[in-house]
């Protein structure tokens, strides 16, 4: 780049004119102006004159009063943007003029990155390029950030929008200043995990003060009822959030990243009215949510296989099958909403079913594959292809039982699983950041979940050694505790954290 980097808020300069980074949300705009050289040259000057900033709700400032008309590497610039009841100054640097050809492409713009005082983090590129081939002239912004403001981030998905509202509307004014007509515009763009982060933050703050309001019994059935809302809420925003590290996302992934903020607050209602027709209405929207997210890893999961007439990597397939897994859970969750027991099974067994479906599915089968690909080796290999395996061992073990099948093959099942669970700890152990805290935090989360598949195994020896106080209730409130509170969430955001440093 052509210009100081100092107080610039953002590790990947330059980024919005090559590969924006993984973890930011990204907006590519494309307004086709006309045709011709001369509109291009006019379209370049007004765009290096900031024009394209003539919106009414956002404006621009230039730092220096004695500033050329055209902006210059190392200018800064202030973005002010007018919202009912908020104004707020947004200080940039551009940080590069562009004017290069490329064969029968020729570009004209610039670049700005965010300075301190930036309501968010990140880069964006004002670019007219003019096609020689086709004779075409278009504005191009690309642009990706990160919310840096408090409010920006609580109010995430609003600010989503003004960016897409913005680069429609600075294509449309530059159209306007050049007198060429409607713009024909193209738009897209991808969330990084701003949603998915703000979804889990505020799911947090909301079932914290529910629990703390409702105060549920750990050995009534309102306690694994908060646990899956809480898997609802805070897990599976963080699940997705790591089963969508590819660059680009299948578009079901994005759907389903975006609905389940609304979605897992329609399941809560759903928890709040009496079982029936409209408690297992409100919780269709989480069925849908999940449906996205599964269809979304069939898709990579086939994409791969054509690619590779394999069905591995075992990590990238636990990654895949955690989001398959997902709506088995969300089912078993609106049955029992409804009110039905589906193949006759208690009502209690239908709750821990969809809780189940959630943590051992979705959430472990993601921090699986993701220790895999931090720590590739044959602990990884047997961590995955156990967890694979124990989803579908637990359920066939407790179905056989309940069709009257000696009880010794539910054991089997059961042990086999929590022996799987016992090699994802140890994966989790092994495969733990070098940063002190992180590290602490993950090898103290993959005890817990030693204890968990401990209590497990007990629980499933029950049936050899008897047990007098470990039932059902108890172990759904010590088992479930364990694996969701003092396991999944606390590897959960380590993971993320630690893909957002590498990043």
């Amino acid at each position: 780049m052509n210009a100081d980097r100092a107080g610039l808020t953002y590790a990947h300069v330059g980024a919005s004119i090559a590969a924006p980074p993984a973890t930011s949300d990204v907006d590519i705009t494309r307004g086709v102006l006309g045709r011709g050289e001369e509109l291009f040259e006019r379209a370049s000057d007004a765009v290096l004159r900031l024009r394209h900033f003539e919106l009414g709700w956002v404006g621009i400032v230039r730092a220096a009063a004695d500033a050329p008309p055209r902006v210059a590497a190392g200018d800064d610039v202030v973005v002010r943007v007018h919202l009912p009841g908020l104004m707020r100054d947004n200080p940039c640097r551009v940080l590069r003029v562009l004017d290069d050809e490329a064969g029968p492409l020729r570009r004209r713009g610039f670049v700005y990155g965010t300075l301190r005082g930036h309501a968010e983090s990140g880069e964006e590129a004002f670019v007219v390029v003019w096609d020689r081939a086709r004779d075409e002239v278009a504005f191009e912004i690309a642009a990706f950030s990160r919310p840096a403001w408090w409010l920006a981030r609580l109010g995430q998905p609003a600010v989503r929008v003004l960016q897409r509202r913005f680069g429609v509307g600075a294509c449309r004014a530059l159209a306007r200043v050049l007198g060429s007509g409607a713009p024909q515009i193209t738009q897209r763009s991808r969330d990084g995990h701003g949603v998915a982060t703000w979804s889990a933050t505020w799911g947090a703050v909301v079932w914290c003060a529910a629990v703390l309001g409702a105060r549920p019994d750990p050995l009534l059935r309102g306690f694994p009822e908060a646990l899956l809302l809480l898997a609802a809420a805070v897990a599976t925003p963080l699940a997705l959030r790591l089963a969508g590290r590819e660059a680009e996302r299948p578009r079901a992934w994005r759907v389903a990243v975006l609905l389940q903020p609304l979605a897992a607050l329609a399941l809560a209602v759903s928890f709040a009215l009496p079982r029936g027709p409209v408690a297992a209405a409100c919780a269709l929207p989480w069925l849908a949510t999940s449906a996205s997210a599964a269809f979304a890893g069939a898709q990579r999961a086939l994409r791969r296989h054509r690619a590779t007439r394999r069905v591995g990597p075992l990590a990238d397939l636990c990654l895949d099958a955690g989001l398959l897994a997902f709506p088995v859970g969300a089912a078993w969750a609106v049955a029992y909403r409804a009110g039905v027991q589906p193949g006759g099974f208690a009502d209690v067994v239908v709750l821990l079913t969809a809780v189940h479906f959630h943590v051992a599915g979705l959430v472990l089968l993601t921090l699986t594959g993701t220790a895999a690909l931090r720590r590739p080796g044959r602990l990884a290999r047997a961590a995955c292809v156990g967890v694979l395996a124990g989803l579908p061992l637990t359920a066939a073990g407790i179905t056989a039982t309940h069709a009257g099948a000696p009880p010794l093959f539910e054991t089997a099942c059961a042990l086999a699983t929590a022996g799987a669970g016992l090699c994802a700890a140890a994966l989790h152990w092994s495969a733990a950041p070098p940063a002190t805290l992180p590290r602490a935090l993950l090898r103290a989360a993959s005890l817990a979940l030693v204890v968990g598949m401990l209590l497990a195994a007990r629980y499933a020896l029950r049936t050899v050694v008897p047990l007098a106080h470990l039932d059902v209730p108890w172990m759904a409130a010590l088992h479930g505790t364990t694996n969701l509170v003092l396991f999944a969430l606390p590897a959960l955001v380590v993971w993320c954290v630690s893909e957002d440093g590498a990043a």
